[in-house]
């Protein structure tokens, strides 16, 4: 029996080897139904009812045009993407972890931030009107003529060779500082 002979076997499952061609096999992907919210929280660092707004806000833009075979949900997407962002590891090691492709990963973890990035616009800005702001501000907090805020966090990054130290931050680790502005609507 040649190589060629043992390939034509275990591709084509008839007695005639051209008439059937077997099934792709798809290992089940992993629950991401977990039952414990404090759990679902510290996997995706968003509890699952903010999963679905978020789903229905960029849902259109996550949608494939066309139906492929056994593509990823788009729940799947956004958690795959939140798990990523959450912890920063490889996309080897997401892919072992969704049961995925590497591509699938990389896809999924380009995608959301696109999706979401065609929201920025209307869900983060400053009012067109700030007379009325600085009232609620001042109420609220007593801070004085502001019309918006600005929170930001420490995202920790891999040390860059060129200019290391501006990215050094006050606790002595590698990071960027990101920064949401927001306005009290």
């Amino acid at each position: 029996m040649h190589l060629r002979d043992s390939t034509r076997e275990m591709l084509y499952s008839s007695e005639n080897e051209y008439d059937v061609r077997r099934d792709k096999g798809y290992p089940p992907r992993i629950n991401v139904e977990v039952a414990n919210p404090f759990c679902f929280k510290k996997k995706f660092w968003l509890s699952s009812t903010d999963v679905e707004q978020v789903l229905e806000k960029i849902g259109i833009y996550l949608q494939y045009e066309t139906p492929k075979n056994h593509s990823l949900s788009l729940e799947q997407q956004l958690l795959i993407t939140l798990h990523w962002l959450g912890n920063g590891c490889q996309y080897h090691d997401l892919a072992d972890m969704h049961v995925v492709a590497q591509s699938t990963v990389c896809r999924s973890v380009n995608a959301v931030p696109d999706g979401i990035d065609h929201l920025f616009q209307e869900i983060v800005r400053f009012p067109d009107d700030c007379s009325n702001h600085d009232v609620d501000f001042l109420r609220l907090g007593r801070f004085p003529f502001v019309c918006g805020c600005v929170d930001g966090t420490l995202i920790n990054i891999d040390a860059h060779r060129e200019n290391e130290s501006h990215f050094v931050d006050c606790y002595k680790n590698h990071s960027i500082n990101t920064l949401i502005i927001c306005g009290r609507i």
